[in-house]
């Protein structure tokens, strides 16, 4: 076990001389336990400033019969070396110390480790001392739960107790003697180094306790507490705002230093790198040429004239330009230099700066972009855009406003511009529209009608408000679209709405008194002429008559019977045309059969149905069937036709009507100049949503096409 151990473990005799090491002894000294043993100290080798000091401790363990503790320490080449021995007597049965038992350990990383502590404390108090920075060292103050409450002042240096008039601070809690901490954030600064353990700093106005000065601290975790500084940087804060009266040169500088400084020889042929740490360089090299090195060759010539001007007239360079980055892309640079004349006003070199400006080259042609497209978009759609600032109250707009309003570009406008070009039916609207701007509270849409150049435009507008992080409204941002076209043809659709039902209303009117006319003609020259008739022959039939010509008699009763019942005929036909039994009873395709049986004649009339299985609307029935009826009816007043066929299919939610005959064919503008006929059906099929085709030629017949959509009649 003991050579296992990295201890030096040996054991003298009273004579002072080696009777045992251990491994890790025999290791130390590059020796053999032969060449070890009964050696002294002096004869082992050790060194002298050793020797001496553990002989002594050896004696005094042989001497003492006690435990002797032992330190010491050598210097060689890599340091110093520190070793802790224990020194143990080992005794015989008579009380007499035999051999003593030493065990060295080396303790040279311990003792730096106590030489950089002692140093480092020395350091600290040194600083806390000696600092003209007002310094302190804080224990952290917890409750029960561990939540941080305050700060106890631990140590203080000369420097704070001047600063705050105070010696008595230490054993104090800080927040409680310095209260403003807290309303500054100071505090919270504090708990969130104890935290995260990250050192931080601020500066910070204090105006409690009576200070009114500017500080400058920083707070260090120091295992639970911090070392916290404090500066008094009010005389420095002067001097900023002193130096801020100076913004252009500092303007000059903070540009200068930020990018790429360079010195350039004075024909440009060499340039030297006076900041490298640049988005431009890609190379060491102390000097070199820049046209070859960093501009595109097709930029070259170029940038070679804006030179050879500057060289000329000895005077500033200046010049936007492509230019070969550090990752090898072409990007953009400023690049401005500033020759240095001799006595002789001859140029000695260039001092200059090179910005990087590919960023807001890329956003100004992604600007011009938006901007075309926006043009484009406004001037297809007749539309302009703007925005107020509420602040600055600048009234921006775009080139489609002022060609909504027929001004020239940049002319400068207010808000109140609407009201000098509203038209006197608007102008109430226009003082409300300024009125919304100026208080910019509320988004807003409007439609106002204007005058330009006598003119009337209706204008759509639409402004959206645009607010702060706070909430606070900054900016109003709008669209102006011109909707007088679009007025102008609702109005035109509204009016031929209105032309279209005047129209229908007419054509409808006409269709009624032509059937009350039909009707009249029907009572007149069918039903009254036999009532008429039979009013005549009643007058030969009485008791004188059947007495004195029996034969005379008979022959009038039998013609008046005749025209009874033709006239009870013609009565069931009149009736038969105002509301069909047969439509009531046995649907539509009856009632077509049973018109076109009183029609057949001289022209015959072929009937075919498809899907008309399940009854229609009453309505709807009735209206395919007058339909129908009156396009039979034409063709036997005007066709002139030996044959027609008439078809009915309701499918897909669609009733088709085909009436054609053979006949003579028909003039269809004829047709609608006399404003019966052709007309009436379309009217009425226009009121069902259907469609009338017609298909006639002089001589050939004439086919009639009608669909009528049904799915929004069920």
């Amino acid at each position: 076990m003991v050579d296992n151990t990295p201890d030096l473990i040996t054991r003298w005799n009273r004579q002072l001389r080696l009777v045992f090491a251990n491994k890790a002894f025999e290791r130390k000294l590059g020796l053999s336990m032969e060449g070890l043993l009964d050696k002294t100290n002096n004869e082992l080798g050790l060194p002298e400033e050793f020797v001496v000091p553990y002989l002594i401790s050896l004696r005094k363990a042989f001497e003492t019969g006690e435990i002797v503790e032992h330190f010491s320490n050598s210097y060689h080449a890599d340091g110093h070396t520190y070793f802790h021995y224990r020194l143990t007597p080992e005794k015989n049965a008579n009380g007499e110390v035999e051999t003593v038992l030493a065990i060295a350990r080396d303790i040279t990383e311990i003792k730096k480790a106590e030489i950089d502590l002692k140093e480092s404390r020395d350091l600290l108090q040194s600083i806390l001392d000696n600092s003209f920075i007002a310094m302190s060292v804080l224990k952290a103050v917890r409750n029960k739960s561990g939540s941080m409450l305050d700060f106890e002042i631990r140590l203080t240096n000369k420097e704070l107790d001047r600063e705050t008039g105070r010696e008595d601070l230490v054993g104090k809690l800080y927040a409680e003697e310095f209260p403003g901490i807290r309303a500054s954030g100071v505090f919270d600064v504090m708990l969130r180094v104890m935290e995260t353990g990250k050192a931080e700093g601020l500066e910070y106005y204090y105006n409690f306790e009576g200070f009114n000065k500017w500080y400058s601290c920083m707070f260090v975790k120091m295992d639970d507490g911090l070392l916290a500084t404090n500066m008094d940087i009010s005389e420095r804060k002067h001097a900023e705002e002193y130096v801020r009266k100076s913004e252009e040169q500092l303007r000059l500088f903070v540009t200068a230093s930020s990018d790429l400084i360079y010195k350039m020889s004075a024909n440009w042929d060499k340039m030297y790198a006076l900041q490298s740490d640049s988005f431009l360089l890609k190379s060491d090299l102390p000097a070199i040429r820049w046209l070859d090195h960093y501009i595109p060759a097709d930029e070259r010539k170029k940038v070679q004239k804006a030179i050879d001007s500057a060289i000329s007239g000895k005077k500033l360079f200046e010049l936007e330009h492509r230019i070969l980055l550090s990752d090898g892309t072409v990007g953009w640079a400023n690049s401005r230099a500033i020759p240095v004349l001799n006595a002789d006003g001859e140029i000695l070199e260039w001092f200059g700066v090179a910005s990087d400006i590919t960023a807001r080259k890329l956003s100004e042609n992604e600007r011009d972009k938006n901007y075309l497209l926006l043009q484009q978009s406004e001037e297809v759609a007749n539309t302009g855009t703007w925005d107020y600032d509420l602040l600055s109250k600048a009234f921006t707009w775009s080139d489609g406003m002022y060609r909504l309003f027929d001004l020239e570009k940049d002319k400068l406008i207010s808000p109140n511009i609407y009201q000098k070009y509203a038209h006197e039916d608007s102008c109430e609207i226009a003082e409300r529209i300024t009125s919304y701007m100026e208080q910019g509270n509320a988004d807003f849409e409007e439609m106002l009608k204007i005058e330009v150049n006598d003119k009337i435009k209706v204008l759509r507008l639409k402004a959206t408000v645009i607010r702060d992080q706070k909430g606070n409204p900054v900016r109003l941002i709008g669209v102006d679209v011109d909707v007088t076209a679009s007025q102008q043809a609702e109005e035109r659709l509204r009016r031929l709405e209105t032309e279209q039902q005047l129209e229908i209303f007419r054509v409808t009117l006409r269709a009624q008194e032509e059937e009350r006319r039909r009707i009249s003609e029907s009572l007149h020259n069918g039903l009254g002429q036999l009532l008429y008739g039979i009013k005549i022959n009643v007058t030969y039939i009485n008791r004188k008559k059947a007495i004195d010509d029996p034969e005379e008699y008979d022959r009038s009763k039998r013609f008046t019977e005749e025209l009874i019942t033709n006239a009870i005929k013609e009565s069931r036909n009149i009736s038969h045309e105002l509301m069909p039994a047969t439509l009531e009873q046995f649907g539509l395709s009856s009632a077509i059969d049973d018109v076109a049986e009183q029609l057949n004649g001289t022209i015959q009339f072929h009937c075919a149905y498809a899907g008309l299985g399940t009854r229609l609307e009453k309505y709807l029935e009735l209206a395919v069937f007058r339909t129908v009826q009156e396009l039979m009816l034409n063709v036997v007043k005007h066709a002139q036709a030996t044959e027609a066929q008439v078809s009915i299919a309701v499918e897909n939610d669609t009733i088709s009507i085909v009436v054609w005959d053979n006949g003579t064919g028909i003039n269809e503008m004829e047709d609608t100049k006399k404003g019966i006929g052709l007309s009436s059906i379309r009217s009425k099929i226009k009121l069902l949503n259907g469609t009338v085709k017609i298909k006639s030629t002089i001589g050939t017949g004439t086919e009639v096409i009608i669909k009528i959509p049904i799915g929004a009649f069920r």
